[in-house]
């Protein structure tokens, strides 16, 4: 979990710090952007270890899905799943 905090905070300082003569929103959709890499990758490690079954997904909501994410807002996502989807294994860290 560090691993990703990390790389969230490399990823905002790169983007909102280091790219200056960036406008705001090239900003905030690159940050978007970086985000879906994050968790693509996250989520396709929970299916290589099988915590979770493959009938689950994640769907981007608020300014994160409308690709406008600000340096802090929250990450809001939701996960569609089926009946028979242990949520705990979700949940989870």
């Amino acid at each position: 979990m560090n691993n990703y905090k990390n790389r969230l905070a490399d990823l905002r300082n790169d983007i909102f710090i280091r790219q200056r003569p960036l406008g705001g929103l090239q900003k905030v959709r690159l940050f978007s952007e970086g985000i879906d890499r994050m968790l693509a990758e996250a989520y396709a490690l929970f299916l290589e270890k099988d915590t979770i079954n493959k009938q689950v997904c994640l769907i981007a909501l608020g300014g994160y899905g409308r690709g406008e994410l600000c340096p802090y807002s929250d990450i809001d996502i939701l996960f569609l799943h089926s009946k028979n989807t242990n949520k705990d294994a979700i949940a989870r860290p």
